[in-house]
């Protein structure tokens, strides 16, 4: 299975660092980078990312197999959460920054903007439909967990008492019922939709350039929010994500699927969103809801970094050797 352009590789590689350095250009020039940051982030998560998935979802074809992507998904969570709290003793970190750390760990980029693209360039719009099943746990995990989890610390960094208030109908409702959740909600009308026998229109949709825009959109705000002390004010835990991320989760997923006999592609899917860097929605929690923005800017960067110009090459390099 080889990539499908090295010219498209090149160019959605051109669609992270361009914006990027554009918003880290910007940063300094913006009255208030971090709501400029934060209206971007929820204009991407209210139009582009849900109509993205809402269309790739609904035209991939059933199987049952697609079952157990999102199985593979969350055992990335589980083992980043696990080897996050084996680490965080080892690490000086107060509330807020062991908090970050620990969704840093846990989440990693498996969505468009990294681990879906690199499906996308190694197999197509199958390959990003089927990275969009592996992450259906993803969405409802983030919504349902981790952003609860950091607003939670965040209030319980301020002030333990306010966080009783959180639980109330009204807040939960507002917290749950909102414009960024709307990726979610395009993933469970394409599930229905689906589950309906009604078959996605033969009509142009212009992926490529939705695609192109959310991603770009996404990084410009992650360069908006990015300040060049991030990259050295969190070596260690860096290090530690790095390891867990590039070495320690691939690892175990290639064990497994050692003993299995899916379909190629849902296996090359599996092993790619495997290498999957930490991931944005580290970043976007925290902007958010005021945990370690440094923090998780900085890990997201460098790790992206070492994604972007050492594993990925090799990725679609040896991606013909990757599965048996």
């Amino acid at each position: 299975m080889s990539v499908e352009s090295p010219l498209k590789f090149i160019f959605f590689w051109g669609l992270i660092i361009i914006p990027f350095l554009a918003g880290a250009i910007l940063n300094g020039r913006l009255v208030n980078p971090g709501k400029t940051a934060k209206t971007l982030i929820n204009l991407n998560l209210s139009t582009l990312e849900p109509v993205i998935l809402l269309w790739t979802i609904w035209g991939l074809k059933p199987e049952r197999e697609l079952l157990i992507l999102p199985l593979f998904g969350m055992l990335t969570v589980l083992t980043g959460f696990l080897i996050a709290r084996l680490f965080t003793p080892l690490l000086t970190l107060d509330r807020i920054g062991r908090a970050s750390y620990i969704i840093s760990s846990s989440l990693s980029n498996q969505g468009m903007t990294m681990g879906g693209l690199l499906c996308f360039m190694v197999a197509g719009e199958r390959g990003l439909a089927l990275a969009s099943i592996y992450i259906i746990y993803y969405l409802p995990f983030v919504f349902a967990v981790i952003f609860p989890y950091a607003k939670i610390s965040s209030l319980q960094a301020q002030s333990p008492a306010t966080v009783a208030s959180f639980f109330t109908l009204r807040r939960l409702k507002s917290f749950f019922i909102n414009f960024q959740n709307l990726p979610l909600a395009g993933i469970f009308f394409a599930v229905i939709l689906q589950a309906a026998g009604i078959r996605r229109p033969v009509i142009y949709f212009p992926l490529e350039i939705f695609l192109s825009l959310a991603i770009a959109l996404y990084y410009l705000t992650l360069g908006i929010n990015f300040k060049i002390g991030d990259l050295t004010s969190c070596k260690r835990e860096l290090a530690a994500i790095s390891i867990t991320r590039f070495i320690l989760i691939p690892a175990i997923t290639l064990f497994i699927l050692q003993f299995t006999d899916f379909d190629k592609t849902i296996e090359l899917v599996i092993l790619l969103q495997s290498f999957a860097p930490a991931a944005i929605y580290s970043v976007i929690s925290s902007i958010l809801f005021g945990l370690d923005s440094r923090m998780t800017s900085g890990i997201f960067v460098m790790n992206s970094l070492i994604f972007l110009f050492c594993v990925m090459p090799l990725l679609m390099l040896f991606n013909d050797a990757l599965v048996k």
